[in-house]
């Protein structure tokens, strides 16, 4: 009996709370509804399309590519650099 009378008192408390909070934040929206309207749509883009991670992926290709070459090509320095380490 105890326990349920402690679980109204809650709800009751709760009841009272909940008003005060729905009015905060109607009044949060409206805020940032009305920063919002005069901002264009343009400026809520996304990042941008997919592709450009794959564009990303085969320029750090093309450099490793070019890094391995270099390093066949001039095994003399790196000969040089190995043991100076």
């Amino acid at each position: 009996m105890k326990r349920m009378k402690n679980l109204i008192n809650k709800h009751l408390e709760l009841m009272q709370i909940f008003p005060k909070n729905i009015y905060g934040l109607l009044e949060r929206s409206r805020s940032k509804l009305r920063g919002l309207r005069g901002k264009p749509i343009d400026e809520h883009k996304s990042a941008g399309p997919r592709p450009l991670v794959f564009r990303g992926a085969a320029l750090v290709s093309s450099l490793s590519e070019k890094v391995n070459n270099m390093i066949t090509q001039n095994q003399d320095l790196i000969t040089g650099m190995e043991s100076q380490i």
